[in-house]
């Protein structure tokens, strides 16, 4: 959703894996939903 989301939280490092969380952009528009990435190392 990269119209109402953004990556605001730091990267982290676990057992191979690199994890981004992805929440609202601060604008207060719908829709609100947030996402956990991971990428295998």
């Amino acid at each position: 959703m990269p119209k109402t989301e953004l990556d605001e939280s730091p990267l982290n490092i676990a057992n191979g894996y690199l994890y981004a969380t992805l929440g609202g952009d601060g604008s207060d528009l719908p829709p609100y939903d947030g996402h956990i990435v991971s990428v295998n190392l």
